[in-house]
């Protein structure tokens, strides 16, 4: 298996069953995976990482991944990653506000198998190849 060196997953999500379940598809595929599950006080630990993308679950029991991403795309040290909001939320009001915010795309959890994701988390990586800070 090729390793991919360049490309580091960042998944944001309350549930550690989802975490556990993405995490073990991106290290398949060679991908570097971090995982956190409280979307408070993540910036330092955004910055430090560094990733090329984060999933961001939009319900979260601290602070919403709306609040998050909108905090990421206001700071000139994070706003440039790619943000995928991987969530179980229907409600088209709060998917949208995502998209204007600037997150990439959206995936529904309970719609999207875990390999999925990793297929659609790969296309925006290729996409935005050399973007990143």
């Amino acid at each position: 298996m090729e390793q991919n060196t360049e490309s580091k997953v960042l998944i944001i999500d309350d549930d550690p069953f989802v975490l556990d379940i993405y995490s073990r598809k991106f290290k398949e595929r060679g991908i570097a995976v971090e995982t956190m599950r409280d979307s408070e006080a993540t910036m330092e630990r955004i910055r430090a990482y560094a990733p090329t993308i984060i999933l961001l679950d939009l319900v979260m029991p601290a602070q919403d991944g709306l609040t998050l991403l909108k905090k990421l795309k206001e700071d000139s040290g994070t706003r440039e990653y790619a943000v995928l909001l991987v969530t179980n939320t229907y409600e088209e009001e709060k998917i949208e506000r995502g998209m204007k915010l600037g997150a990439e795309g959206y995936l529904i959890k309970a719609v999207h198998t875990p390999s999925e994701v990793v297929e659609k988390t790969k296309e925006i990586l290729d996409r935005v190849a050399g973007k990143t800070p």
